[in-house]
């Protein structure tokens, strides 16, 4: 897919139509059109690895990870997709998400982008001692 078309499909998928594996969530509540929204998403990275990051323009921040201009992470782990993302009403919402779930297993994280809110949810339990 050429650069022009992975911008273009980035700013569709923020946009909330869905392609391919990409799941948009919205958190914020009822926001106006002159709100700021804050997003949590997650990339996977050509090697397979998942990153998650927050931002407040996901397409703009997909073509910076693209570009090499993101973080190390990203920039050796070339070209990334958009998996997931999550739209919040402020900043620190959206940070404490990534960091909940930077947190989390692969396996948790998958159940996350892939919807399955019953794998999730078994996944979430406390294991006993």
């Amino acid at each position: 897919m050429s650069e022009a078309n992975v911008l273009s499909a980035a700013r569709s998928e923020a946009k909330g139509e869905v392609e391919g594996h990409f799941r948009m969530h919205t958190n914020g509540g009822g926001m106006s059109a002159t709100q700021q929204q804050f997003f949590i998403y997650i990339l996977k990275c050509a090697d397979d690895a998942y990153y998650v990051g927050s931002t407040t323009d996901v397409p703009t921040r997909l073509e910076s990870h693209n570009a090499g201009r993101g973080p190390r992470f990203t920039a050796c782990r070339r070209p990334v997709t958009l998996i997931y993302s999550e739209s919040f009403g402020t900043m620190e919402q959206a940070r404490q998400r990534e960091i909940q779930i930077k947190k989390w297993s692969r396996a948790k994280k998958e159940a996350l982008i892939g919807g399955d809110r019953q794998t999730l949810h078994t996944l979430s339990r406390r294991k006993t001692r």
